[in-house]
C-alpha cells in the first residue's frame, strides 16, 4: 500500500514558566492507520534527529528547546501494517527569543 501523505507543518511558539516550547500541528495523512514521527535539527535541511514517534495525534509539543536558538522541524508518518514510511513534510522554522 502506498502512503498518500501531503503534510503542511504549522508552527506556534509559546512561553512557559522556565523557558519556551514549540507547538507543532499538521494535517492528517489520507492513509488510515498511520503514526507520525517528529524530527528536529538546528540546521536548515537537516540532518534531523527524531524527537517523537508513534504519535497518533496531529500535534506535538517540543519542550526541549533553549532560548536564543533556532530549530527546524519536519514530520513523516509510518503505516502500521506494512511499515511504509512517507517522505518528510515541509520544514518549519522556530526561532526561540
Amino acid at each position: 500500500m502506498k502512503i498518500l501523505f501531503t503534510i503542511s507543518l504549522l508552527l506556534a511558539l509559546s512561553s512557559v514558566a522556565c523557558g519556551a516550547e514549540v507547538k507543532l500541528a499538521w494535517n492528517a495523512s489520507s492513509t488510515p492507520g498511520v503514526r507520525y514521527r517528529v524530527y528536529r535539527s538546528t540546521k536548515s535541511g537537516g540532518p534531523y534527529r527524531m524527537i517523537g514517534s508513534g504519535i497518533s495525534a496531529l500535534t506535538y509539543t517540543d519542550s526541549g528547546v533553549f532560548d536564543g536558538k533556532t530549530y527546524f522541524y519536519v514530520v513523516n508518518c509510518r503505516e502500521l501494517n506494512d511499515n511504509q514510511i512517507s517522505k518528510y513534510s515541509n520544514q518549519a522554522k522556530a526561532v526561540i527569543p
